[in-house]
């Protein structure tokens, strides 16, 4: 049986698309090509980040996605995370590679 993210309640990828489009373009915003899901989301991050979006931020993440993240994470366990103790990644790849420096240093 395939099992598609949207059916597991993830957005569609489409939101995720949208989402980088209007932070990277601000002005797409007030377009009305987006829907309000997306615009809220957008203005939100936009204003919690000093620079813009795709030069060198915050080392393991943009703080307001982190946050989104310990709440999601507090929500489907039921226990508090700390958005300080997340560090997100571009990928499994880099994951492993930064767990495995670690354990090199122990």
């Amino acid at each position: 049986m395939l099992v598609i993210a949207w059916d597991m309640g993830q957005k569609q990828i489409t939101f995720v698309r949208q989402l980088l489009a209007a932070c990277l373009y601000p002005p797409l915003i007030n377009k009305n090509i987006f829907p309000s899901d997306v615009k809220k989301r957008a203005n939100k991050i936009l204003s919690t980040i000093k620079e813009s979006m795709g030069c060198y931020g915050d080392i393991g993440g943009l703080a307001v996605v982190k946050k989104n993240v310990a709440k999601f994470i507090a929500r489907r366990d039921g226990f508090p995370c700390n958005s300080e103790h997340i560090v997100l990644t571009n990928g499994a790849s880099t994951s492993v590679q930064v767990v495995d420096c670690l354990a090199c240093r122990e």
